[in-house]
């Protein structure tokens, strides 16, 4: 069975205790509080990790839009329109940039005339979503909704160390999706 929000939502509503819902238009107070909270939870979990997920990333190449000098920098672009989160900037090699830049309003400021930028964009299509990404976002909905619904600080409590469990073993198993040079061979040979 594909994943789609309303398992999200409805993942969140069994981890407080409450029953599911048959759909996020429901008239029930459990399916209009997650409909009123969803997206912008989603939004919040994709860029809450410190590397990102893997699943919301996007490179795009940037176009000049400008050369004021405006912010101490020599050049403007446009942030993409799906960007949730800058991560990086990288140079025409693709190396990431050591030049300074900064993110002001929806623009990028960067010294470099020619940068891509690696990025979090607004993942809405939860089957690409990875499983842990997919259970962030059920707890921390969970998180919001619990006291609504169920009144419980205690549960709340315990659904918050969960997210935090979760998040810190997510950013390992992203961040070994990553290339990472091997050893010297130096410390390889042991006799």
């Amino acid at each position: 069975m594909a994943t789609t929000s309303l398992n999200i939502v409805n993942k969140s509503l069994l981890f407080i205790g409450a029953d599911t819902i048959d759909a996020l238009t429901d008239s029930s107070t459990r399916a209009e509080v997650c409909n009123e909270l969803y997206a912008d939870i989603r939004d919040e979990v994709l860029v809450a990790t410190r590397y990102g997920w893997n699943c919301a990333k996007k490179m795009v190449e940037l176009t000049v839009e400008g050369t004021d000098p405006r912010f101490d920098y020599d050049y403007r672009y446009t942030k993409p329109l799906d960007c949730l989160r800058v991560l990086y900037l990288s140079d025409t090699n693709g190396n990431k940039t050591t030049a300074k830049w900064e993110v002001i309003d929806n623009n990028i400021y960067s010294d470099e005339d020619a940068v891509s930028v690696v990025y979090i964009y607004q993942l809405t299509d939860v089957e690409k979503m990875s499983p842990l990404l997919v259970r962030c976002i059920a707890l921390q909905l969970a998180i919001n909704i619990s006291y609504r619904l169920k009144q419980s600080t205690a549960q709340k409590a315990d659904l918050q160390k969960e997210l935090a469990t979760i998040l810190f073993l997510a950013e390992g198993i992203e961040a070994s999706e990553r290339f990472a040079p091997l050893p010297s061979k130096r410390w390889v040979d042991v006799k």
